[in-house]
């Protein structure tokens, strides 16, 4: 049985390395016996630097819901840590590039199976990075994130662009036991840069409030974007399909050869046949017995996003620039010439929780032109 194992073991690795992160030594010892998990591991990136996580876990922590005796076995698992290089983080992502600074965590977990409880403290000081997508670098990041027992604090948490420009996250997340409560984060920044690439460049004014629930969360706030370009050509070539359907499908057709009428709810491109089957077995007749019902299946639950509440301004000052050349939409398509526009508008942006987005107000040209076949129009 699974209670009368016993396994004990040693493990180390030095001069090791995962991705770009290279350490000194990872040593450790584990033990699992009578369904308990008892741990002591140590990664040692180089002589000043270190995390260590020691303690004792029930295999019932990792129950989805542990009840009764299982659910009263004790948790104790401390990690800690001298401040180590962010350089680790590369070690999970390809996204991330030069990162540098330090992370210091003081970190422990008690309480039972059945409900856990987090405390201690993560500190970021003087981080940077660059994001590959976007081809921005970040620094001067700095972060005190403290945990309490159903309770977690972003505090102080703020990161500069390439041009000193910062943004500001702060925010509380609840930890009632096992669940994940409601939260409340708020975003701001000024001439915050998120885009300098071939794609373009953008930068933003955010003021924005995300709460609530995980799975429905309320968004609200401003996003201005500040004197911002799109190169319109280089995103239409990274996403890289066509808007138009290349499936062969079969309509139905009446005797003239137009297309025939579907009944509401028929799809229109289902066959003939099928369809007037549909209509006979839709006239109204005496119910018949049905033994074998298949139940209805339950909807799928919803997506945050969809479960999402909105109410954003967007403004967009009147010079956001979006131009390209030799415009295509996939890679097959007729190019469609030249655009050099700016822009201007005023957005408000609204959704209910499952319904879908609607967009109010104006977005306008302020100037621009538009090259096709030789011909030069002024917009």
């Amino acid at each position: 049985p699974r209670d009368a194992l016993n396994v004990a073991g040693q493990f180390g690795v030095t001069t090791g390395s995962f991705r770009q992160f290279k350490y000194q030594s990872l040593t450790g010892n584990v033990k699992y016996a009578s369904d308990r998990i008892d741990l002591d591991v140590k990664l040692q990136q180089n002589a000043q630097a270190a995390i260590e996580a020691k303690g004792t876990l029930p295999t019932s922590l990792f129950a989805a819901k542990p009840t009764g005796a299982a659910a009263a076995e004790r948790v104790d698992l401390h990690v800690q840590s001298s401040p180590i290089d962010l350089g680790l983080i590369q070690g999970f992502t390809t996204d991330i590039q030069n990162a540098a600074g330090t992370v210091q965590a003081n970190l422990a977990m008690t309480g039972t199976a059945g409900d856990p409880d987090m405390s201690g403290a993560i500190d970021i000081r003087g981080g940077a990075f660059k994001v590959v997508p976007t081809s921005v670098s970040y620094s001067a990041l700095n972060a005190h994130v403290a945990l309490q027992p159903d309770h977690l604090s972003i505090q102080n948490m703020s990161v500069s662009d390439e041009h000193g420009h910062a943004v500001t996250v702060t925010g509380d997340l609840a930890l009632p036991g096992r669940e994940i409560g409601t939260f409340n984060v708020k975003v701001q920044g000024n001439q915050f840069e998120i885009l300098h690439n071939e794609l373009g460049r953008i930068r933003l004014d955010p003021d924005v409030t995300v709460k609530g629930q995980l799975q429905q969360p309320t968004i609200t706030g401003t996003i201005a974007l500040y004197t911002g370009t799109l190169n319109l050509d280089k995103i239409l070539e990274a996403v890289g399909s066509s808007p138009y359907s290349t499936t062969e499908e079969t309509v139905a057709t009446s005797e003239g050869g137009q297309p025939a009428a579907a009944p509401i709810g028929q799809p229109v491109n289902q066959p003939a046949s099928t369809t007037g089957a549909a209509r006979a077995e839709a006239k109204p007749g005496p119910p018949a017995a049905q033994p074998n019902a298949v139940p209805v299946p339950k909807p799928a639950p919803s997506s945050p996003f969809d479960a999402a509440s909105i109410d954003m301004h967007i403004k967009v000052p009147d010079d956001l620039v979006v131009k390209g050349n030799d415009i295509r939409v996939g890679q097959s398509s007729m190019g469609l010439g030249n655009v050099n526009i700016t822009i201007g508008g005023d957005i408000h942006v609204q959704k209910a929780p499952e319904a879908p987005i609607r967009l109010l107000g104006q977005v306008q040209a302020v100037r621009g032109t538009y090259d096709f076949q030789g011909r030069r129009f002024d917009i």
